[in-house]
């Protein structure tokens, strides 16, 4: 009976974990970043990206760390750039 239980119990637990994950990817994949491409490198932005900056209400993606802080350091620059400010 015990068996039975934690059978049912560890079940739940792996198809409640399974729901998550799918739920995070779909949020992944559905994700709108203000840029196209990453205002330092010039990659195209994909949307698994997860070094993103937030910004005047805006979400920012970036290829990496790196360029994100890059950005996060000077962004009213690159920011103009695009705008042609």
């Amino acid at each position: 009976m015990t068996n039975k239980i934690l059978f049912s119990i560890g079940f739940c637990l792996i198809s409640l974990l399974f729901a998550y994950k799918q739920k995070a990817r779909e949020t992944l994949t559905t994700m709108v970043y203000a840029n196209e491409t990453d205002f330092i490198c010039g990659m195209k932005v994909q949307p698994e990206y997860t070094d993103t900056c937030h910004y005047d209400g805006k979400v920012y993606a970036f290829c990496s760390a790196s360029c994100k802080e890059e950005f996060q350091v000077n962004h009213v620059s690159f920011l103009n750039k695009e705008t042609g400010h």
